[in-house]
């Protein structure tokens, strides 16, 4: 199973911690030992070490970061963020760009591309008003738009290897929503050509 960032660096802190607190109590022996003229060593080398870890070693941080997962968790369930399991907390709080696919999906089984970021901008493909937008562009208008996203539904049209069957009843509804997608402005196979 794949360790999650946080447990990574939280091992690679315990490590530096277990080397700093060697390196530390062998500092403190030896100078312990020159201060004494090395007598009693056993007990100046127990002394030493044990100070050293118990001084250096965090014994309540797996109770600290479980506290702070569980306040963020308690946080984002204000929100409507509801987690299953804890460490999630961590990966949603290191993500940058999320992406989902879920539009439409649940609602009426079909994905639609509503918007788009080319070059930090975003496009929207939502009707507004009589517009012209991506979802009922045609060939003739195609021009009017900046040359990003002809550039996008180019790519879209010949980065596709989509075709259309009409043998299998579950892509009854993919063939019948694909027309709002650069198909229905772009012919992919004279692109290609």
């Amino acid at each position: 199973m794949k360790k999650s960032r946080l447990e990574m660096q939280i091992k690679k802190f315990v490590r530096f911690l277990l080397v700093a607190a060697l390196t530390v109590g062998t500092l403190v022996f030896i100078m312990g030992g020159t201060i004494h003229n090395w007598d009693n060593v056993p007990l100046l080398l127990s002394t030493s070490f044990a100070v050293c870890a118990v001084g250096m070693v965090p014994e309540g941080l797996p109770a600290t970061v479980t506290s702070i997962l569980t306040v963020i968790a308690r946080r984002l369930k204000k929100k409507n963020v509801y987690l299953k399991k804890l460490d999630i907390v961590e990966a949603l709080g290191s993500a940058s760009i999320i992406a989902s696919d879920k539009t439409g999906t649940l609602t009426k089984n079909v994905m639609t591309v509503t918007d788009v970021w080319y070059n930090d901008v975003i496009i929207s493909g939502l009707p507004q008003g009589n517009e012209c937008t991506p979802t009922n562009i045609s060939t003739k208008s195609l021009n009017r738009f900046a040359s990003p996203l002809s550039d996008i539904l180019l790519a879209m049209a010949l980065c596709n290897k989509a075709t259309f069957t009409q043998n299998d009843k579950y892509q009854e509804t993919t063939r019948i929503e694909m027309p709002k997608t650069p198909s229905k402005t772009q012919n992919s196979e004279q692109l290609r050509k």
